[in-house]
């Protein structure tokens, strides 16, 4: 993959699997961190938030919009790396989804909820489901740490899963 324009145009850009998941995730969890400290309370509010859609209050809310940014990016990146190279074998495709549950893993360690949600949205998706062939190749290992990853979200008792993990790392931290 090289870089499209601007400085440096036409160098090579590093790929996922020359960092480390930890390195991923860490640096996930730092841009996340950034975006999170900048939101303000009352841009959550429903009745700002439900006017962003609005063309004449496109700047409504930026924080707010700058997270929901950052999710999309993640979920894109995850996708495109499983599918800009057309060349791809299976066992290089499952390596890079094994490599993805990784950041995912260290990204809960991180408790980076968001960034998390971000990569296990993109690896529910259709395109990525749909490679079946590609998830049969995954080690046994990655699949049950990505079920289990995806019991966190899962939408059953409106989400209790992750509002109890949630309420656990906040009494831990002190932050109710």
């Amino acid at each position: 993959m090289t870089e499209a324009a601007g400085p440096g145009a036409g160098r090579e850009l590093p790929a996922l699997l020359s960092f480390t998941v930890e390195e991923v995730a860490e640096q996930l969890t730092l841009m996340d961190s950034n975006l999170f400290r900048a939101v303000q309370p009352f841009h959550c509010l429903g009745c700002v938030w439900s006017q962003r859609d609005k063309k004449e209050k496109q700047r409504v809310a930026p924080s707010v919009r700058a997270t929901v940014a950052q999710f999309n990016a993640v979920t894109s990146c995850v996708i495109t790396s499983l599918f800009e190279d057309l060349t791809l074998r299976v066992h290089q495709r499952a390596h890079l989804l094994e490599k993805w549950i990784g950041v995912a893993q260290h990204c809960r360690t991180l408790r980076n909820f968001s960034s998390l949600y971000a990569i296990l949205s993109a690896l529910q998706s259709n395109p990525v489901y749909r490679l079946k062939r590609t998830w049969a190749a995954v080690n046994r290992n990655a699949r049950s740490s990505f079920h289990k990853l995806s019991e966190i979200f899962s939408e059953d008792n409106n989400h209790l899963n992750c509002r109890e993990i949630l309420l656990q790392v906040a009494q831990r931290t002190g932050s109710l």
